[in-house]
């Protein structure tokens, strides 16, 4: 046989040893649609709870600092009610 022809059987015969069995084995342990899909609303709901958290804290600051600067503000008439 041709030594180029014989080198290109070894390099089929080697890509599909090296690559195909591993190509076998990820596609062997890929997640279902449901785990994906469950995957994603468990982030999804995580992210929720923390955009809901961060709201809420700044929501609380710009009370705070409402009502800190209406106490120290001195009325519109220059007189105190």
């Amino acid at each position: 046989m041709d030594s180029d022809l014989i080198r290109k059987i070894i390099n089929v015969r080697h890509y599909k040893t090296l690559y195909f069995k591993d190509y076998k084995w990820m596609m062997q342990h890929q997640p279902s649609m449901k785990q994906v899909m469950s995957i994603i609303a468990e982030r999804d709901a995580a992210i929720q709870e923390r955009n809901l958290a961060i709201s809420e804290r700044k929501s609380a600051v710009a009370e705070r600092t409402w009502h800190s600067s209406s106490e120290t503000q001195p009325s519109p008439s220059g007189t105190t009610p």
